[in-house]
């Protein structure tokens, strides 16, 4: 757990977003939680016995298994391990995330009904969520300035895109 908490501050000072850390914490939480041994005990088997054992889909126990990937990295590189141990987070079974199925499109009359019940404070984020493909995560970090009305655009700078460039 020490090994954890210097990891999610640096991930803090590193500027990494919100959502990160909430998954970085869940995930690694709940191992150490479940898996009380020192970082330099932890074996792949430990890993592989706990994500094995979860009650959750293959896509939860990939991340889960990046975030404890990641973790095992950082270690290295900060000392908490040594450079020539092995990673027992790249050695743990790696698991196939099921495809997602298709989006769903819907129908003018489908989306109309569901315009019609949104509540005003709500109704940019639906329409803009609607008709402008932008992920969920961009459209929250949205403001009015981002949108130019005259040009009939949004604006997405590098600060709101998840991969960091203008679009």
């Amino acid at each position: 757990s020490e090994v954890r908490d210097a990891f999610l501050k640096d991930l803090k000072l590193q500027g990494n977003s919100d959502v990160d850390i909430r998954t970085c914490t869940s995930h690694l939480s709940q191992f150490c939680d479940a898996v009380s041994k020192p970082i330099t005990a932890v074996k792949a088997s430990d890993i592989d016995d706990y994500l094995g054992g979860k009650a959750c889909s293959n896509r939860t126990k990939k991340n889960t298994r990046i975030t404890l990937c990641r973790l095992w990295n950082w270690a290295k590189t900060k000392g908490y391990l040594p450079k020539h141990m092995e990673n027992a987070a790249n050695n743990s079974n790696r698991y196939k995330a099921e495809r997602a199925a298709s989006p769903g499109i819907f129908t003018p009359e489908q989306l109309s009904s569901m315009l019609d019940v949104v509540d005003d404070q709500w109704l940019p984020y639906f329409v803009i969520s609607a008709f402008c493909g932008l992920r969920q995560a961009e459209v929250l970090r949205l403001s009015w300035d981002d949108i130019n009305f005259e040009e009939k655009a949004i604006i997405l700078g590098a600060h709101i895109t998840k991969t960091n460039k203008r679009r």
